[in-house]
């Protein structure tokens, strides 16, 4: 697994690359604290409420949030219903957004991607962090920026004291594959909760990965695909891999189930 420095000086190049510059652009990462909700104006149509963060500049060209329209816990509860409902409702929470910023040369930066995080407690007391969104713009595909985000959310995670984090994946997402690799690679555990819970697993289409930071380990648990074939995550994270990279059409709906065994 390559340092946070080996990918990013990967990622510069492959951007070099791909777009064809002389000189090598910069990549860097900013977190931005939540700060509500705004009122964004769309030219003929009405006016839409849109999460809004505290940016330390507004001087890059952006694509805007507009499909953040839900509150961070609004969109917790959406996303990971039993995390919602397991955790402490006293108003100490916190949410992010990760920003994946390029600057090419003349100084033209550009937000390429992001992570929106939210950070809460359990009734348990584990901390976590929870992945709410990710969105890599189309262009900047395939440079390796989803790898990079997944480097700052470890180390978010780890600033605020997080016990684990979570995170999910449609199955039918045509980019299942890149989308999973980052986690995979660092040591996540593909994850089922406790089958009394309301949370959507991979048997109503969702992929959810955990990565245990302190206190608890999973390590026992397997992923059965649904020719038969079974691995165990994440001490054969890189045979999964291997195996999905193998599949034609979409594979994370190949996944048939995740489940612990032994003791």
């Amino acid at each position: 697994m390559p340092s946070y420095r080996e990918a990013k000086a990967r990622s510069e190049r492959k951007l070099q690359k791909a777009f064809k510059v002389g000189e090598v652009p910069k990549v860097y990462e900013v977190n931005c604290p939540y700060y509500g909700q705004k009122k964004f104006s769309r030219p003929g149509k009405r006016k839409i409420k849109i999460c809004s963060f505290h940016r330390p500049d507004q001087g890059i060209e952006l694509f805007e949030y507009t499909e953040l329209r839900n509150t961070p816990i609004k969109e917790l509860h959406q996303s990971y219903c039993q995390l919602d409902n397991d955790r402490i409702k006293d108003g100490k929470n916190n949410s992010f957004m990760i920003e994946v910023r390029v600057e090419f040369p003349r100084k033209l930066t550009i937000l390429a991607g992001y992570e929106w995080a939210f950070l809460g407690r359990l009734t348990t007391g584990d901390k976590f962090l929870a992945v709410l969104k990710l969105k890599v713009r189309k262009i900047f595909r395939g440079c390796g920026l989803s790898s990079l985000i997944k480097f700052k959310e470890l180390d978010l995670a780890r600033k605020q004291t997080c016990d684990f984090i979570q995170t999910y994946h449609a199955a039918d997402n045509p980019y299942f594959l890149s989308a999973i690799t980052p986690s995979l690679n660092q040591g996540f555990v593909l994850y089922h909760g406790r089958p009394t819970g309301i949370e959507a697993y991979e048997e109503e289409g969702y992929i959810h990965l955990r990565k245990y930071l302190k206190r608890k380990t999973r390590s026992n648990v397997k992923v059965t695909f649904k020719d038969g074939t079974t691995f165990k995550t994440n001490r054969e994270n890189h045979l999964i891999l291997e195996y999905l990279k193998a599949i034609k059409g979409l594979p994370g709906k190949q996944i048939l189930k995740i489940e612990e065994y032994g003791e």
